[in-house]
């Protein structure tokens, strides 16, 4: 968790690009507009209208236009009744990481016959974007920075990511609007990491190794375009989304993720709110500080954050009650109840830890999950890898 807030804390060095002269719908904040008029199209009942917006951008390879796309098409709203074709936009917008859609495409699989379900598939692999004349190269802006270890890098790194995304569309077809639209990025000096998806109080940023720089460019828009997808599908859906839901348990503030299925979430924290009056005073009394506990989906394409261990983070937030709140970043449905709990009590210790270096931290976090283990009677399997951190040599030192 340290390590995670001192890269967050580590952006420092700012650089804002200038907007090109000739900003076209399909990137940036232009297609942020173009996706918002599509959808307010959409919910006003003008669905001729919102075809005309959004078939352009599904076209260009833009997955929540997909997804509406797919929607209205199966529904025959604005256009023909057709199940086969709305699921090939669903697909389509399945491919391109677009959130929540698996539902929508098992219910329609449902009532489809097997052969077409196998030719939509064969339509799908053979589908390509067909980027519009409109959508041309061009900058946007874009705020770039690099952690301390980086700083003598920062230019040429600056000057490798304009002059990538400029000719993303020659690598990958789709990748220059996804890319263009990205408006905060972090360079890292990480080894474990090609891209990920940083969500702070601040707003979210796409966090890029350096070393996808000295790669070639058709292999690092690969590496990048999972979590570029992600976070500019992301970004639309909740500009478009109701607010999340929020309820109050047991005291602790729940909040939701706008856009996402938040019902695993609340069940996953009610069942381990149960446990907390059974654990043992001291790990109750550093869980007292905890107020808040909001759903922030994963760091899907990291592993050089704590967070992968403990599923959340405390983020300190002056608007939130207490400071600040937790972060639950997993998807709630693969999260065992044991984890869920460790998810509250790891960044709730650290919190009350904070002046310890991370080695001893993370030994103080493992006796408290095993003193959490022995009062809920888990059994030895679970208590296992607590007692053996406790018993390797960085505790015992």
């Amino acid at each position: 968790m340290r390590l995670w807030n001192m890269t967050l804390a580590a952006l420092v060095v700012f650089a804002t690009m200038p907007a090109h002269a000739d900003a076209v719908f399909c990137a940036g904040q232009n297609l942020a507009n173009e996706w918002q008029r599509g959808h307010a199209a959409f919910d006003s009942g003008d669905h001729a209208k919102a075809l005309s917006i959004l078939r352009p951008l599904a076209e260009n390879g833009f997955a929540p236009a997909q997804w509406l796309m797919g929607r209205m098409v199966i529904g025959g709203q604005g256009t023909a009744q057709d199940d086969e074709t709305g699921l090939l936009w669903l697909r389509l917008a399945r491919r391109g990481e677009m959130p929540g859609i698996n539902g929508d495409i098992r219910a329609l699989e449902s009532r489809l016959p097997m052969d077409k379900i196998i030719a939509v598939q064969e339509r799908a692999d053979g589908w390509r974007p067909n980027l519009s004349p409109t959508c041309q190269p061009g900058s946007i802006p874009v705020q770039l920075s690099v952690v301390p270890a980086l700083m003598g890098q920062r230019e040429r790194l600056y000057d490798w990511w304009m002059r990538l995304v400029e000719n993303a569309h020659h690598s990958q077809v789709d990748a220059g609007p996804y890319l263009r639209s990205v408006d905060s990025v972090n360079f890292t000096d990480s080894v474990d990491v090609n891209a990920a998806i940083a969500r702070t109080p601040q707003g979210n940023m796409l966090v890029v190794s350096a070393a996808l720089a000295e790669m070639p460019a058709a292999k690092a828009i690969s590496l990048l375009m999972p979590a570029a997808r992600e976070l500019v599908n992301d970004r639309m859906v909740r500009m478009t989304a109701p607010p999340p839901p929020v309820e109050t348990y047991k005291g602790i503030v729940l909040r939701g993720y706008a856009g996402r299925e938040n019902q695993p979430f609340f069940d996953t924290m009610r069942r381990t709110m149960d446990m907390l009056p059974r654990l043992p005073p001291h790990l109750r009394n550093q869980m007292a500080g905890v107020h808040e506990v909001r759903y922030m989906p994963s760091l899907k394409y990291s592993v050089f954050s704590p967070l992968t261990v403990y599923k959340t983070t405390y983020i300190e937030d002056k608007k939130a009650t207490g400071g600040g709140y937790l972060a639950f970043t997993r998807d709630p449905v693969t999260v065992s109840s044991v984890d869920a709990l460790g998810a509250l009590l790891g960044p709730a210790i650290a919190k009350a830890n904070a002046n310890l270096s991370t080695a001893a931290l993370n030994c103080r976090i493992s006796a408290g999950l095993l003193d959490a283990a022995k009062s809920l009677d888990w059994d030895e399997t679970t208590q296992a890898p607590y007692r053996r951190h406790l018993q390797s040599e960085k505790c015992k030192a």
